[in-house]
């Protein structure tokens, strides 16, 4: 038996192919060989493993979802309840509102509460539903590219995969091919 203390020839070429190549898991031929004969198992774990990161994607998008419209119908009561709680608190202040004495100034001042209590009025009666509008708006576009998704990973679930895996499969041929 013998002792090499220095990597020679075709070991040193293939060293030097490797670090040009970013490649610096291999320490030994054994480990190359080892890695050729489980190329395709391998190959096989990181599409297994991409596959059922987009299972769970699937199913988080499906809970999501839900969730997502529950949330929303819950927020829009809350802002037409809101928009009713104001209206009527309003309603009330009207309501209250005393009659013009005889009075300038106590008549001036009616006035102006008035005025004021009616634009409050007015703007509550525009603001909220432009608020639910945007709120609307926003989620439904949330969901909808959250559906776009789904659709797409329901639909081309293999494609999907691919696409998931591609740059971890494309790292792995580039180890096979050196």
């Amino acid at each position: 038996m013998c002792r090499v203390y220095k990597t020679i020839g075709c070991l040193n070429t293939i060293q030097r192919e490797l670090v040009t190549n970013n490649i610096d898991e291999f320490n030994s031929i054994n480990e190359l060989i080892d890695f050729q004969k489980n190329f395709h198992i391998t190959e096989q774990s990181i599409i297994s493993h991409h596959s059922k990161q987009i299972q769970d994607e699937k199913l988080y998008l499906e809970n999501e979802i839900s969730e997502l419209s529950n949330l929303i119908d819950n927020k829009i009561n809350e802002l037409k309840n809101e928009l009713r709680k104001n209206l009527n608190d309003f309603n009330q202040e009207i309501e209250d509102l005393s009659n013009p004495n005889s009075k300038i100034i106590a008549t001036i001042k009616n006035y102006w509460g008035n005025l004021i209590i009616h634009i409050k009025f007015w703007y509550i009666q525009f603001k909220l539903p432009v608020t639910i509008y945007i709120f609307k708006h926003s989620s439904k576009k949330l969901i909808s590219k959250k559906n776009q998704r789904l659709d797409y990973i329901s639909r081309d679930f293999e494609d999907a995969v691919n696409k998931s895996s591609s740059t971890d499969l494309q790292k792995l041929e580039l180890k096979k091919k050196l």
